[in-house]
């Protein structure tokens, strides 16, 4: 009993290392209990963990979804009491560990219990066997077989297999059918064969056939004519090598290729006939053609290029290649790659540093042996230079655009996408998987600014005709950040007028948008503090006139009395003046007119009596003075003016008082203060007044770099003229400034 329970374990361990080593998984359902054993290499097959509890369900949710109906089916017939209780099947497995696809074959056999009507399954024991490999190696023999079947259609070859002996030949569909024939019926003998050969082709393929099959010739290869089923002629290139003999040596079977070569027969011919026209025209071109035997001797050398080359039309024919050009020239490698039966173009740079391009045909007897070489050789120096400068002027374009953060773009309005340059890109933040659509470009824009955006592309630019120019907020699609640009944009109509294309560029202004902000803030501030200036200084002013004012209210001495007032006259023309570059938009002008009817006004009031009513009278209009101006002339105005008052009239009662100034072509400024009082004594000399009043006026002309005059008779008019704007002076340097 012992002997028998060990070799019952020994043969249990011999069967589990064999399903071991071939990897096959072994599962055992007890249809009453419901319970699967699983064995660990059906386990691992299905990418189970080891101790898991797994049922039926869990192993069929692993079916591909496309094989679940046919191994349900196959379970289900392995199950059917009428059946043989066999199941074999084959699918793919989705392991549930790394969701790795494996084709498998499950194979079982379902026992039952009872008989007749009572027959029921009761246990499955089976095997799983992963296939993924001899499934691969299926699909690579399929494939293999039908790129070998696409390869033959495609080379328009056709298969045959001669019995030499007989004459009897087994043949492809291609074979027959690339001659016209139906493959059904068709029927291959030699006789046949050879019935069907163009008459001039007959004996020179009759004498290949011969020396090959007596041994004297290493391939068999042929090209020659055959009659089609319609009539017509077709060029065949025959391959064939035997491939058995019999007991005497003799061939017995050969097998071979038919390919038809009637297309490149034809193109031969007809680059034939183009190379005679050709050479008959190219002695007009600038242009080399040339032409080499398969020992690479010179047949033909012909164009006006020769002279480029320091050669004469014909002067190489019938020298090799390699005794024109040495065998370290340039052009040697090219010259041997045409040698080897190479047909290609290439480019060539000769010593004087010429650029040619240069293309070689190979030409090919009627055995399709190499047979020379034809070549065109075409000077392509500038047209080389030519993109050198483009490529150099693309690359310093995209430098200069990088720089500038200045993108392009080219907007298609039939499809509504756009291609953009890589500076734009960068502007952007975007990459080549982005959405160059509309959409895209709105999803940019900042939301802000997105609905007058699209209306003014939309109205403005599409069915306006306009040229897109604005400035809006982007936002960046890598980085979310904020940039300003300024988009230009022009557009191509068709012949209709209507819109299709639109080519501009886009720039990044951030940079200036950040620094005209400051700028601007900076100008607030500064305009805010000069206001505050004029303002403290107008105040200021006025309280030195008060306390003027105040002065002369308690003195009794005329002259003090009258010397104060003219005083506070200058004073109060002086804060008049700060009041209104105060109140002024440009802190940087006056609108001279209004300062001096203020300030005329303001006199008036102070030295004027209505018992001797004086009418003063200003004549400016427009006239916009510096600061540097408009002090010295007020202060004139205000001392004339005073002189006017008090001097002019004497005792004759009313009288006029005129103030005037003009632009003198745009470079000079006349101010003019004239009255029709009693005017000077006629001895009176102005340059030699010992007067406060005139020696002021003298003085505060000088300070305007001008001139001044005073002219007399019907009353007295001060003229003086100076320049619209000051000439620069050297700024003092150092301590003594």
């Amino acid at each position: 009993m012992n002997d028998a329970y060990d070799r019952l374990r020994v043969s249990e361990q011999r069967l589990r290392e064999a399903v071991e080593c071939l990897g096959v998984g072994i599962f055992d359902h007890d249809h009453v209990r419901n319970e699967v054993y699983w064995s660990p290499e059906h386990r691992a097959l299905c990418g189970w963990e080891m101790e898991s509890s797994i049922g039926l369900p869990e192993f069929l949710a692993l079916v591909h979804a496309e094989d679940g109906e046919a191994v349900a089916g196959a379970l289900e017939g392995g199950c059917d009491p009428a059946g043989t209780g066999l199941v074999d099947v084959e699918f793919r497995l989705k392991r549930k560990k790394d969701g790795e696809l494996r084709w498998v074959r499950l194979r079982a056999r379902v026992h039952f219990d009872g008989i007749g009507v009572h027959r029921r399954a009761v246990r499955t024991v089976g095997t799983l066997l992963d296939i993924s490999a001899h499934k691969k190696a299926e699909r690579a023999l399929a494939e293999s077989e039908e790129r070998l079947r696409l390869a033959i259609m495609a080379a328009n070859q056709g298969l045959y297999d001669l019995d030499v002996q007989t004459g009897n030949a087994t043949v492809s569909p291609e074979y027959a059918t690339m001659l016209g024939y139906d493959p059904t019926t068709f029927r291959e003998t030699n006789e046949s064969w050879i019935g069907r050969l163009h008459p001039d082709d007959h004996d020179r393929v009759a004498s290949v056939f011969r020396e090959y099959m007596a041994g004297r010739l290493p391939d068999y290869q042929v090209e020659f004519r055959q009659r089609t089923a319609q009539g017509g002629w077709k060029w065949i290139l025959s391959l064939g090598r035997i491939v058995e003999y019999d007991g005497q040596g003799r061939p017995r079977r050969m097998l071979g290729t038919h390919t038809d070569i009637t297309e490149r027969k034809e193109a031969e011919e007809a680059l034939a006939k183009s190379m005679r026209r050709l050479q008959a025209v190219v002695t007009g071109v600038p242009v080399v053609l040339y032409s080499f035997d398969r020992h690479g001797v010179f047949t033909l050398s012909e164009g006006q290029g020769l002279s480029g080359i320091g050669l004469r039309p014909g002067e190489v024919v019938g020298r090799s290649i390699f005794e024109v050009y040495g065998d370290r020239s340039p052009g040697v490698t090219n010259l041997q790659r045409a040698l080897g039966g190479e047909t290609f173009t290439a480019e060539m740079t000769f010593p004087s540093g010429s650029i040619f391009e240069v293309s070689h045909v190979a030409l090919r007897d009627g055995a399709g042996n190499y047979d020379g070489t034809i070549g065109l050789l075409v000077d392509i120096t500038e047209r080389k230079k030519a993109e050198r400068a483009l490529r150099e002027s693309e690359n310093h374009l995209r430098r200069s655009q990088s720089v500038a953060h200045l993108g392009s773009y080219d907007f298609s309005i039939a499809t509504g996408t756009w291609i953009s340059s890589s500076a734009l890109d960068e502007v952007f933040g975007i990459d080549g998987t982005f959405s160059r659509t509309i959409g895209g470009w709105e999803s940019l824009i900042h939301p802000e600014d997105r609905e007058s955006m699209m209306d003014h592309l939309l109205n403005h630019v599409m069915r306006g005709g306009h040229r897109f120019e604005r400035e809006y907020r982007i936002r960046r699609h890598n980085d979310g950040q904020e940039r300003w640009v300024r988009g230009l944009g022009e557009l191509d109509l068709d012949g209709a007028g209507r819109p299709v294309r639109m080519i501009g560029t886009i720039q990044d202004i951030t940079e200036s948008k950040r620094a005209e902000l400051a700028l601007q803030t900076s100008l607030e501030e500064k305009d805010a503090l000069l206001r505050e200036l004029h303002h403290r200084v107008k105040n200021n002013l006025q309280i030195v006139s008060s306390l003027l004012s105040l002065k002369a209210h308690r003195e009794r001495d005329e002259n003090v009395l009258t010397a104060l007032r003219d005083t506070q006259g200058r004073v109060h023309a002086m804060a008049l003046l700060h009041e209104a570059l105060y109140r002024s938009q440009n802190l940087a002008r006056v609108d001279f007119g209004p300062y001096v009817r203020h300030l005329c006004a303001h006199l008036a009031r102070a030295y004027g009596q209505s018992a001797r009513p004086v009418v003063v009278e200003v004549k400016i209009d427009g006239l916009q003075l510096d600061l540097d101006r408009a002090v010295p002339c007020g202060l004139i105005v205000s001392e004339a003016v005073t002189n006017a008052f008090k001097h002019a009239f004497g005792s004759r009662g009313a009288g006029g008082i005129e103030v005037a100034a003009r632009s003198l072509e745009g470079k000079l400024v006349e101010l003019r203060i004239s009255d029709d009082g009693i005017g000077l004594p006629p001895a009176f000399d102005p340059s030699r007044a010992d007067t406060l009043g005139f020696q002021l006026l003298s003085r505060l002309a000088q300070q305007l770099e001008g001139r001044m005059r005073v002219e007399t008779g019907e009353g007295t008019c001060v003229v003086v003229t100076f320049p619209m704007a000051l000439p620069e002076r050297p700024a003092a340097a150092g301590p003594g400034r």
